[in-house]
């Protein structure tokens, strides 16, 4: 014990702490340098994105940030002209029938059942959980407006993706997580000005364009909230690239796109609801780096765009998907003929449709 002596107790303290100082520095650098290492010391903390790319590229990430001179840039006129008509959302996006029908029909049986029964109570005290967010109207605008952008940004020839929940939904849906309430699309960040001079022109819908944040696009005439922007909406966020990566600029979404460029282009086309829109060529894996094992745990929003609303994560409620197989539809994969993969949509095990697409997905 005599023959010990800690560092501050030694008669060469200054040398003593430069010894402890360098293998700190050589510590952080080793950690910073190896990824497997910084993967294992940070795999709670870092996005899953994030995990195969090296620090440097990480920080170059973090630090390139969103920011559009819009205050000092008026609005310019549009490239197209784009005729929209109201009567759709009756129409076209008012389904005939009501939306996720088995589920408030389980959802009744259990209020019935749970008075006299503890295991239906746990059930209904579940899958209240992941109640619908949206009505069948609010839906119907939600739909209406994807349509609408889609129309506009393809006459514009603008670049657009889903991005993060939307790439889930229509992975695991083929379309909007059946619990979720917005629709989730990123753009390349050097066309903001096209982009702002399109979606600001088109009669009916407003676009929300800060310079630091993603932007929202909805219909004009929708009732104020408690933001300065209406619901429902889709979320704008925006990329940056180079020639070999592609990640987000946006702060919200950094943690959802963050990828070589390889695993983005060429787009693909998935279902989603009635539309067909480009996600990342290799979609499925990418929802699995940011969300995890998502075709068997299923998780409540951490956010309610309708009020505004932030959930931590130890707020948020986990379920065996397994057990919301037979009130909302989900995706199963098949093998296809001649390297495709068959997708079916199921209902309780009962097929609704289906969409065949590369096996490079």
């Amino acid at each position: 014990m005599m023959g010990r002596r800690f560092c501050w107790r030694h008669p060469k303290f200054k040398e003593c702490l430069m010894k402890l100082m360098k293998i700190f520095v050589l510590f952080v650098i080793l950690v910073l340098i190896f990824v497997p290492i910084r993967n294992v010391i940070f795999q709670f903390v870092l996005p899953g994105m994030w995990l195969e790319h090296s620090t440097l590229f990480i920080i170059k990430v973090v630090l390139d940030n969103q920011q559009f001179p819009v205050a000092d840039t008026p609005l310019g006129q549009s490239p197209i002209k784009l005729q929209v008509n109201f009567d759709d959302i009756k129409t076209k996006f008012t389904p005939q029938y009501k939306t996720y029908a088995a589920f408030y029909e389980r959802l009744l049986s259990l209020q019935e059942v749970s008075k006299t029964d503890p295991y239906a109570q746990t059930r209904l005290a579940e899958l209240i959980n992941f109640k619908p967010l949206m009505s069948e109207y609010d839906r119907a605008v939600a739909l209406f407006t994807v349509d609408t952008f889609v129309k506009a940004c393809e006459a514009a020839n603008l670049t657009y993706f889903l991005i993060s929940g939307s790439v889930l939904g229509a992975v695991r849906h083929h379309g909007i997580i059946p619990w979720d309430d917005d629709i989730d699309i990123i753009m390349n960040s050097s066309d903001w000005h096209k982009i702002r001079n399109v979606l600001g022109n088109i009669e009916g819908f407003e676009l929300f364009a800060p310079s630091r944040v993603q932007w929202k696009f909805f219909m004009s005439s929708l009732p104020p909230g408690n933001r300065p922007f209406k619901w429902p909406n889709i979320d704008l966020f925006f990329f940056n690239e180079d020639e070999s990566h592609i990640w987000a600029q946006t702060w919200g979404a950094k943690s959802s796109l963050c990828s070589k460029k390889s695993d983005i282009f060429p787009l693909r086309r998935r279902k989603f609801e009635m539309f067909y829109l480009p996600v990342p060529k290799a979609s499925k894996s990418l929802a699995e780096a940011e969300f995890g094992e998502f075709s068997s745990a299923c998780k409540t929003a951490n956010y309610v765009h309708k009020t505004n609303v932030a959930y931590s994560a130890s707020s948020t409620i986990d379920l065996k998907c397994q057990q919301l197989h037979e009130v909302f539809p989900f995706v199963f994969q098949e093998k296809g003929q001649q390297g495709t993969v068959l997708e079916v949509r199921k209902l309780a095990g009962k097929p609704l449709d289906n969409f065949t697409l590369p096996d490079d997905v």
